[in-house]
């Protein structure tokens, strides 16, 4: 599970001021539940950073958790990187069809006229929205959420399933931004320059997208041409001087 795996490696880093709702995993019959413990936030009014509704909005406004963000990044090899508001933008489009459609449906008249100049206010407060949260750059996932908890003061992070970069997409897979990620043992030890969290997802659909995706594919192939021989050679060393099958040191 990488969002359990993910909260170990981001308390592994004992990151001051940042709490981590209490979360566990049960195993049994083949089956595993992630249960996770309700963090005391209240939505969009604690929400300091990132995105709840896939870019609508997106939040950078606090400098404590900016910094504790970017503690984190560093700390896993992740690159500062903009984000691409799709979800304002198609929300933007439709709205201006819809006023055209209405446009050519009204007669020219004072009241119509009246009603074009709100309208064009209304248009361009949004567009002035869009561009503040198009210019917006974040250190993790967008879709990672920080928030500053009104009940007891605390910064917490949630839903952090998506903290590390995603390996190259294979054909025809959809969802693979979602779960191929790269670990934290690589991002830490052996990733020779940062890459961005957002790589391969559509919030990083923006200018020098091409230039992160490089990143990423040269990453993944140093993990397998490189690191990964590595890794099996020394399993087969350690497994040589191993007593049993037991003692040997595999992490999850």
């Amino acid at each position: 599970m990488n969002e359990k795996r993910f909260l170990s490696a981001i308390s592994s880093a004992k990151i001051p001021h940042l709490h981590l709702p209490f979360t566990f995993v049960i195993r049994a019959w083949g089956y595993s539940l992630m249960s996770t413990a309700i963090a005391p936030i209240t939505g969009m009014r604690s929400l300091v950073y990132g995105s709840p509704d896939a870019g609508k909005t997106v939040k950078n406004e606090s400098p404590v958790f900016e910094a504790i963000a970017e503690r984190i990044a560093k700390n896993l090899n992740l690159a500062k990187h903009p984000i691409n508001v799709t979800g304002s933008r198609n929300q933007e489009n439709k709205e201006e069809k819809n006023q055209e459609k209405e446009e050519q449906n009204q007669e020219k008249d004072t009241k119509k006229n009246q009603e074009k100049e709100k309208m064009h206010e209304k248009k361009h407060g949004k567009e002035e929205n869009n561009k503040a949260n198009q210019e917006k750059e974040l250190w993790l996932a967008a879709d990672i959420e920080g928030h500053h908890s009104r009940i007891d003061g605390r910064f917490y992070l949630i839903d952090v399933a998506r903290l590390l970069p995603a390996l190259p997409p294979r054909a025809n897979a959809r969802a693979d931004h979602l779960v191929r990620l790269f670990r934290p043992e690589y991002m830490r030890t052996f990733c020779k320059a940062p890459i961005s969290p957002d790589v391969f997802s559509q919030f990083g659909a923006v200018e020098g997208r091409k230039e992160r995706w490089l990143e990423a594919y040269r990453a993944f192939t140093h993990l397998c041409h490189s690191v990964v021989p590595m890794a099996v050679e020394d399993l087969i060393k350690t497994a040589a001087g191993a007593e049993d099958a037991e003692s040997l040191p595999v992490s999850e």
